[in-house]
C-alpha cells in the first residue's frame, strides 16, 4: 500500500481570534455556536457508500488540508485506505492559521484544491459557511449517526485534545512535579516557564478565560510573573522544552509532543483540570474538486473506524467507547467564542503580551 503524498509544515503565526474577512465578529461569533450545536437541515436520504467508492474511484484521488501532525495523517490514511482501495490521497499538512488562509485565497479566487478540511478554528469554518464555501453532510450515514451536540449541518468536531502542562522529565524531580495548572504558579519555575503565544488561537484565548473563571484573574498575573518565555506556537515550546532550555510547557497538548516523545524527548504530560482543549472539526468545500471521494473520506473521518485511528492515545472522541482514546472528563469545557472574544483584550492585559 503506498504511503499518502503528506507535504507541508508549519507552526501557526500570530492570528488570535480574528473573525474571517468579510463578516462581522458578531455574526461569526454566533455561526461558531452553531457549528458546535446547531440547527440541522431536513434529513435526507442516506448516500450509498459503496456508490460512493465506485465514484471515488473513478476520480481517483482526494486532497486532504489538515493541520493535525503528520504521523496521525498518516495512520487516518492508511486506515481509510484499507477500507477504501484504489484512491490516492494528498495531504497538504499546515498549522491551522495558515491553513485556514489559504483556503481562503483559494475558495476567494475559485482555484479550489482542498477536498476535505480538518482544522481547529470554529470560526475561520464559520466564516466559510456564511460565505457558502461548504457542503453540507447531512445524508452521509456517519454524520447522522454522529452526536448532535458535536454536529452542524456542515461540520463535526472530531477530535478534542486537552490542554496539557507538559514537563521535562530530566530537568523535573518526581516528587516536584506539577500536578494542577497552580502548581506552575510555584516561585521554583520563574523563568523556566514556556508558553504559546495565545493570539495564535481562539482556543488558548479560550483556556485563559476558564483559568480566570476557576481562579480569578490572580491566576494570570500570577503567571505572567514567572517571568513566561513566549514562544510563536506549540510545536517550537516543545522542541526548546525536549533540548531541556526549560522546565515546563502550558497550556500544550499531547498530540503536538506524541511526535517527540517516540523519537526519545524526555516530555511527559500531565492533563490537569478544569479541562479544555483544542477542537479539530472537519468539513467538505462546496466546490470539492473530487467531491465523491471528499464525502467518502469525510465520512470515514466521523465513523468508529475513523476515530479511533484519529484520536488514538492522544484526543477525546466525541463518539462513545472509542478504544484506545483518551477519556473525555464530564466536566469538560467546550469553546465559548464569545466569552473568548470579550474577554482577550483582559487576558493579553493581564499576561503583559503585547
Amino acid at each position: 500500500m503506498n504511503k499518502p503524498a503528506i507535504v507541508g509544515s508549519g507552526q501557526s503565526s500570530p492570528r488570535g481570534s480574528e473573525p474571517g474577512r468579510g463578516a462581522s465578529r458578531r455574526a461569526l461569533i454566533g455561526a461558531a455556536g452553531l457549528l458546535l450545536a446547531g440547527p440541522m437541515t431536513p434529513a435526507t436520504a442516506a448516500t450509498d457508500l459503496a456508490e460512493l467508492h465506485r465514484d471515488a474511484r473513478r476520480e481517483g484521488r482526494i486532497t486532504l488540508y489538515s493541520s493535525q501532525p503528520p504521523a496521525i495523517n498518516e495512520r487516518l490514511i492508511v486506515a481509510f485506505r484499507t477500507s477504501y482501495p484504489g484512491i490516492d490521497v494528498d495531504v497538504l499538512r499546515l498549522a491551522t492559521g495558515p491553513l485556514g488562509r489559504r483556503f481562503e485565497t483559494e475558495a476567494s479566487a475559485s482555484a479550489n484544491v482542498a477536498d476535505v478540511l480538518q482544522l481547529a478554528d470554529p470560526l475561520l469554518v464559520a466564516s466559510t459557511v456564511a460565505k457558502g464555501w461548504l457542503a453540507t453532510l447531512g445524508d452521509l450515514p456517519a454524520h447522522e449517526a454522529f452526536p448532535a451536540a458535536f454536529r452542524s449541518s456542515y461540520a463535526a468536531t472530531v477530535r478534542i485534545d486537552p490542554h496539557t502542562l507538559t514537563i521535562n522529565d530530566q530537568n523535573v524531580p518526581f516528587d516536584v512535579t506539577p500536578r494542577s495548572w497552580t502548581d506552575a504558579l510555584d516561585t521554583r519555575w520563574k523563568g523556566r516557564i514556556l508558553c504559546p503565544d495565545l493570539r495564535i488561537s481562539i482556543m488558548l484565548i479560550n483556556w485563559a478565560a476558564l483559568m480566570i473563571d476557576t481562579y480569578g484573574t490572580d491566576y494570570l498575573t500570577r503567571l505572567a510573573a514567572q517571568s513566561i518565555r513566549w514562544l510563536p506556537g506549540q510545536i517550537q515550546g516543545s522542541q526548546l522544552l525536549g533540548a531541556g532550555e526549560a522546565d515546563l510547557l502550558l497550556p500544550n497538548q499531547k498530540q503536538v509532543t506524541a511526535s517527540f516523545i517516540e523519537s526519545g524527548a524526555p516530555l511527559r504530560d500531565v492533563v490537569p483540570g478544569p479541562y479544555a482543549g483544542h477542537e479539530g472539526v472537519v468539513a467538505v468545500p462546496a466546490k470539492a474538486p473530487h467531491p465523491a471521494g471528499a464525502r467518502l473520506l469525510a465520512n470515514f473521518i466521523m465513523s468508529r473506524p475513523g476515530a479511533a485511528v484519529l484520536n488514538q492515545d492522544v484526543s477525546y472522541s466525541p463518539l462513545p467507547d472509542i478504544p484506545r482514546t483518551l477519556p473525555m472528563p464530564a466536566d469538560y469545557k467546550r469553546l465559548d467564542a464569545q466569552r473568548a472574544i470579550q474577554r482577550q483584550a483582559e487576558i493579553l492585559e493581564l499576561l503583559k503580551i503585547r
